[in-house]
C-alpha cells in the first residue's frame, strides 16, 4: 500500500514534493493503490515511482517527469499528460481512454494490454514502446514518432511496425488464420459491382452478384449510402483496390462517370468490364476510358437472363485472359528491364567484351 507520511506530503503541493525528492534522490516512492481523482499534479518528479493501481483519473501529469514509473493496471481515465515524460515507463494494462497525451514521451514505454481508446497522441513520441494487445480505438492526432513499435509478447521473437494504428492489424493477420482467410478472399476473390440500383436496374444487378457467388466470387454491390468520414471518392477507391475486377453497368448511368473516374486512372492493373443492355446508348465521356489498357471492350447484353448465361465466356474468361495477357507482358517487361542491366553494368565493368557483343548482334543497342 502507498506509504501515508508521502501521502501527507504529496498533499502539500508539487512544489514542496519536488523540493523533498530533490533532498531524497534516493528515497522509494511507493504510491501504490492511492486515490488521487481530479488531482493537480503538473510538472511533478514521479520518476521510478510505484504507482500501481492508483486510481488517477481525470488528473493533470502534464510536464510530470513519470521516467521509469510502475503504473501496471493503474486508471488513467482522462488524464492529461500533455508533455509528460514516460519513456521506460510501465503502463501494462493501464487504462488510458480519452488521455491527452499530446507531446507526450513513452519512449521504450510498456503499453501492453493498455486502452488508448479516443485518446490524444498529436506530437506523442511511441518509439520502440512494447504494444501487444493495445486498443487503439478511434486516435486524435499523429504522433511525433511511432517507429519500431514491437508487437510481439516477450517471450516470442520480435517484430516490428511503424504504425500506431496498424499495430493491431498485422499482429491479427500474423496470428489469426481467420484473418488470413479473409485477406485472401478479399483480394482475390472480389469484385466491385457498380450501376444503377433503383428496382428495375438492382433486379439485374443482385442475379448477377448471386450467379457470381456461385463462381466462388465475392462480390461487392455499391448500392450504399458513403459513411460520415469518408466521401464517394474515398469509398469507391477503397472498394476497386481491394477487388480483383470491376463490373461496371453502364446502363442508363448517372454516378457512374464519376465512379469510374476514381477507379480507371489510378489503378492501371485492375480491369474494367463494362457491360450494357442492349439498344441503350453509352453516355459520351465513356470514349474517354476506352482508351485505357485496363478498359475492355463493352458487353451488350439483352437482358438479365442473357447476361447470367453469357457471365463465364463474356465477363469470366474475358478478365482472365486479360489478367493473362497482362502478367506475360509485365514478366516480358521485367526481363527485358533485368537483361538491360546486365549489359549496362557488363559496358561499365569490361566495354571490349562489351563491344564484342554488340558487334557480333548479341546485344542490340
Amino acid at each position: 500500500m502507498a506509504s501515508q507520511e508521502q501521502l501527507e506530503l504529496l498533499e502539500q503541493g508539487v512544489p514542496a514534493w519536488n523540493a523533498w525528492r530533490s533532498a531524497h534522490p534516493n528515497e522509494k516512492i511507493d504510491l501504490m493503490s492511492a486515490d488521487l481523482l481530479q488531482a493537480d499534479l503538473s510538472g511533478i518528479d514521479l520518476h521510478d515511482a510505484d504507482l500501481r493501481r492508483m486510481n488517477l483519473r481525470e488528473v493533470n501529469l502534464s510536464d510530470a517527469d513519470l521516467r521509469g514509473a510502475d503504473l501496471y493496471r493503474s486508471n488513467m481515465n482522462r488524464v492529461k499528460l500533455v508533455g509528460a515524460k514516460l519513456s521506460g515507463a510501465n503502463l501494462y494494462r493501464v487504462y488510458l481512454g480519452n488521455a491527452d497525451l499530446t507531446n507526450a514521451d513513452l519512449t521504450n514505454a510498456n503499453l501492453q494490454m493498455s486502452l488508448l481508446s479516443q485518446a490524444t497522441i498529436e506530437g506523442t513520441s511511441l518509439q520502440k514502446a512494447l504494444v501487444h494487445g493495445i486498443s487503439t480505438w478511434d486516435l486524435k492526432g499523429t504522433p511525433a514518432n511511432q517507429s519500431e513499435l514491437v508487437i510481439t509478447r516477450d517471450n516470442e521473437p520480435i517484430v516490428t511496425v511503424d504504425d500506431l494504428k496498424m499495430a493491431q492489424f498485422v499482429y491479427l493477420l500474423l496470428t489469426n488464420g481467420d484473418i488470413r482467410s479473409v485477406i485472401h478472399t478479399v483480394t482475390c476473390k472480389a469484385v466491385l459491382i457498380l450501376g444503377r440500383f433503383y428496382e428495375e436496374r438492382k433486379i439485374v444487378l443482385d442475379a448477377l452478384r448471386e450467379e457470381l457467388k456461385k463462381n466462388d466470387l465475392a462480390p461487392i454491390i455499391f448500392d450504399f449510402v458513403p459513411s460520415d468520414n469518408r466521401d464517394l471518392t474515398e469509398t469507391v477507391q477503397l472498394l476497386a483496390s481491394m477487388s480483383k475486377f470491376v463490373i461496371a453497368d453502364l446502363t442508363d448511368a448517372k454516378s457512374i462517370p464519376q465512379e469510374l473516374s476514381h477507379i480507371i486512372p489510378f489503378f492501371p492493373s485492375i480491369p474494367i468490364r463494362p457491360i450494357l443492355l442492349k439498344n441503350e446508348g453509352v453516355y459520351a465521356m465513356f470514349e474517354h476510358w476506352e482508351k485505357f489498357n485496363s478498359v475492355l471492350p463493352i458487353f451488350y447484353y439483352k437482358d438479365r437472363y442473357d447476361l447470367l448465361e453469357n457471365l463465364q465466356v463474356e465477363i469470366l474468361d474475358v478478365v482472365e485472359n486479360w489478367k493473362n495477357e497482362t502478367d506475360k507482358k509485365n514478366d516480358a517487361a521485367r526481363k527485358l528491364l533485368a537483361q538491360q542491366k546486365k549489359f549496362s553494368e557488363l559496358k561499365e565493368s569490361n566495354p571490349e567484351l562489351y563491344k564484342q557483343l554488340l558487334e557480333t548482334g548479341v546485344i542490340v543497342s
